[in-house]
């Protein structure tokens, strides 16, 4: 800004200087041409009348020496003649040539009979036939009356022809310009004075307008630089996620040639980036031969606009190993939504082929095993089941037969192997339930949970009206589910918080729901004997019990049960308790969503 001020400074103080020269100079040619003709129309007028009067004298005055010439009367005569033609004009001093320059005649005597033919202009004039002018600054100049200034002067020569157009002699006229010169000079100073005040005003606003710019050039500047440095920021975070992103990252332009490409390359395939860039028809090469074709159709689905995803093929590496892959093509648009190339993102799936391959073989042996259940569950209900019923038909014939023979010690022992054997053909059953409970569970469909409490409160009635048990509830929802695995559930939990109670105490049994989230949470609330924290995990283990069979009879298998009707059904189940005050049996099972309906919602 600084050196754009000196240098608008500069140029504007020469561009008015050289506009007052100008205009000077050229007010001054002006002048000196308007002020020849003036002086040509008066040396016109002279050859015309004077020089043809006093023509003997000017053609005998070359021949005369200048102290006689300047006392001859005919000059007397030719100052009075030139007054009279002088009249009223500006005319300061006149002078009369030979053709040789010689002065003949002189408004200033002692110029007369001088030669004035080394005077600049003066022969010029006489030898061209021309007129010939000039001004200058004469300090001291006089006029015809005697009186002397500094003066401004245009001295005009002008050639006299003779009757055959020879030229005979000269008249030189010297007129004041003074007068003329100072209003030049002043409107020289006003023009000058105008036009640095024009100037002035134009560098002024130059000068703001220009700082307005530097402002805004500054301004832009500074936010070039900030988009500038945004830019770098923005490409090193590019540069960062995209170099150390897991996933092998390209980009190809619309000929299908690689662009870049992120150096996780490397690690996948063990191929480095230049390797890459160096490559024909990437990355076809490194894709196994069986799936080329496929990967060639979709990168080109991509130039054509179409996203594709989890596209999964083989990749051979550098050292030759295969790897299973998945990839994603996607377009890549311009500003104009013009396609300009594709990006390619390839994720490592091997892992997870390995993991699908150690769970196909993991469900081909839960098949066998589920299938070996099966087996084991039909010899249980079958060939398991018929010895029992042999055994227990001959004590019970034996009993009959020789009850009357048998002491009481044979008779303990009979009923003993009876007892054994009814506890053998529950256990059986039980084992039986407890492994259809996955294998024959029927289909879900939406079950109304109140329903279902009062099929179980019904099928408990004789236990309910036995102990006299007191059972409340709240408003059950709609669940998805096996109905008969659901009424099995709540009549495992109900049954039990009748069953465990303390002597000589009514039961008081609570079932009700709360929604949690995605889950409704189920409880079954009793007053009974409770449970030990330290068997929370272990009530719900096959078979296992707390107390004798003595105390309370079953197999230990109900709450078994019921923990896998749960989860089969995406719950879980638990209990909280404290000994001597009862226990609160919860489970959860997911919160049904509306199916839409065929054809709308």
């Amino acid at each position: 800004m600084r050196y754009y001020s000196i240098a608008s400074a500069v140029a504007l103080v020469v561009t008015a200087s050289v506009l007052v020269a100008l205009y000077r100079h050229d007010q001054m040619d002006e002048f000196v041409l308007s002020t020849e003709d003036g002086n040509t129309r008066l040396a016109t007028t002279f050859g015309n009348t004077f020089w043809r009067q006093f023509q003997p004298f000017f053609l005998s005055a070359s021949a005369v020496p200048a102290e006689v010439l300047r006392r001859r009367g005919e000059l007397r005569a030719l100052d009075i003649a030139f007054e009279s033609l002088s009249t009223g004009l500006p005319i300061l001093k006149i002078r009369v040539y030979d053709e040789r320059g010689r002065a003949v005649y002189s408004s200033v005597r002692d110029e007369v009979g001088e030669s004035f033919s080394t005077t600049p202009g003066v022969m010029k004039a006489l030898g061209q036939g021309l007129p010939w002018s000039r001004m200058t600054f004469t300090p001291g100049m006089p006029t015809l009356d005697g009186q002397r200034a500094d003066r401004w002067v245009v001295q005009t020569t002008q050639p006299v022809k003779g009757d055959l157009g020879r030229v005979i002699g000269g008249l030189e006229l010297y007129s004041d310009a003074t007068p003329s010169m100072e209003r030049l000079q002043s409107n020289v100073w006003q023009l000058g004075m105008l036009a640095a005040g024009i100037l002035a005003a134009l560098y002024l606003i130059l000068f703001l307008i220009v700082r307005r710019a530097d402002a805004i050039i500054h301004d832009q500047h500074e936010l070039v630089e900030r988009a500038r440095e945004a830019l770098r920021l923005k490409e090193e975070r590019f540069r960062a996620i995209a170099d150390y992103t897991f996933d092998w990252e390209s980009w190809l332009d619309q000929d299908g040639r690689l662009q870049w490409v992120n150096p996780a390359v490397e690690r996948l395939a063990g191929y480095s980036i230049d390797q890459c860039l160096a490559m024909d028809d990437y990355p076809l090469p490194m894709v196994y031969e069986d799936d080329r074709a496929e990967i060639r159709r979709h990168r080109q689905a991509a130039l054509d606009g179409t996203f594709e995803s989890g596209i999964e093929f083989r990749l051979i590496c550098r050292n030759g190993l295969i790897k299973w892959v998945t990839a994603s093509f996607q377009p890549i648009f311009n500003d104009s939504g013009a396609i300009i190339g594709t990006r390619w993102s390839i994720h490592d799936v091997t892992d997870r082929k390995k993991a699908e391959r150690e769970l196909a073989e993991r469900t081909s042996e839960l098949e066998r095993s589920n299938a070996e259940l099966q087996q084991f569950a039909y010899a249980a209900s079958h060939d398991l089941q018929e010895p029992l019923r042999t055994v227990t038909s001959f004590l019970q014939l034996l009993q009959r037969r020789y009850e009357s023979a048998l002491d009481d010690n044979a008779r303990e022992y009979i009923r003993f192997a009876t007892d054994g054997a009814a506890r053998m053909h529950r256990l059986i059953t039980d084992l039986l339930v407890f492994s259809r409970v996955t294998t024959h569970g029927g289909t879900f469909e939406p079950v109304q949970m109140d329903r279902v409490l009062d099929v179980v409160l019904k099928n408990l009635g004789a236990a309910i009206q036995e102990a006299g048990a007191e059972i409340s509830r709240d408003p059950l929802p709609e669940v998805e589910g096996d109905d008969i695995q659901m009424v099995s559930l709540l009549q495992n939990l109900v049954g039990n918080a009748i069953k465990y109670r303390a002597p000589e105490t009514v039961p008081r049994v609570h079932v009700g729901a709360a929604q949690d989230g995605d889950y409704w949470v189920f409880s079954v609330r009793d007053n009974g004997i409770g449970i030990d924290p330290k068997y929370f995990e272990r009530v719900f283990v096959i078979f296992q019990r707390l107390h004798a069979r003595t105390e309370y009879e079953g197999t230990g298998i109900g709450l078994a049960v019921a923990k896998k009707i749960v989860e089969r059904h995406g719950g879980r189940i638990w209990v909280e308790s404290v000994p001597g005050e009862g226990s609160i049996f919860r489970f959860t099972l997911p919160v049904r969503r509306e199916r839409k309906k065929e054809g709308g919602a």
